[in-house]
């Protein structure tokens, strides 16, 4: 079993060669083999890179997610602006019922709602959107239609 301070080391090297992180902003503990990271990300999409880079690690035990997504600042996305890109974003996308799907931004969250026919559906959305411009995460709350699944 590696120690704390090999597995730090082994967890930052990754997150060194990283090309969707910026390493510099990311603190890491190791203790017993649960990581915590703390520190700001600039998206939900580099969050995501982040928690997937130290899974990847041999002798990951468990993670403990303590970063902070950095609020807009001048030049980033509005709610509007990210709620139109998703709108785009779903329209794009050939297997979804688009016009089945209702989209909220509020303070960079991304809320879904809606019926669909099939899981895939519901899944592709949620891709479909996760790793917008601006946007700080994806709350999937569509419905999957239950007139596709015959009675048992």
């Amino acid at each position: 079993m590696k120690s704390n301070m090999q597995l730090k080391a082994d967890i930052l090297a990754e997150l060194d060669g990283e090309p969707n992180v910026n390493a510099a902003q990311i603190g890491v503990e190791v203790v017993n083999g649960i990581v915590t990271l703390s520190g700001c990300v600039a998206s939900s999409a580099e969050k995501g890179a982040v928690e997937c880079a130290v899974q990847r690690i041999p002798g990951v035990r468990g993670v403990a997610v303590e970063l902070k997504i950095r609020q807009p600042g001048p030049g980033m996305r509005t709610d509007g602006e990210i709620a139109q890109a998703a709108r785009e974003a779903l329209r794009w996308n050939t297997l979804i019922p688009h016009e089945r799907i209702r989209i909220k931004v509020e303070i960079g969250w991304i809320t879904l709602t809606g019926t669909v026919d099939w899981p895939h559906q519901r899944s592709h959305a949620e891709n479909s959107v996760r790793q917008l411009w601006g946007s700080k995460g994806v709350i999937n709350l569509i419905e999957i239609s239950t007139a596709c699944y015959p009675p048992l």
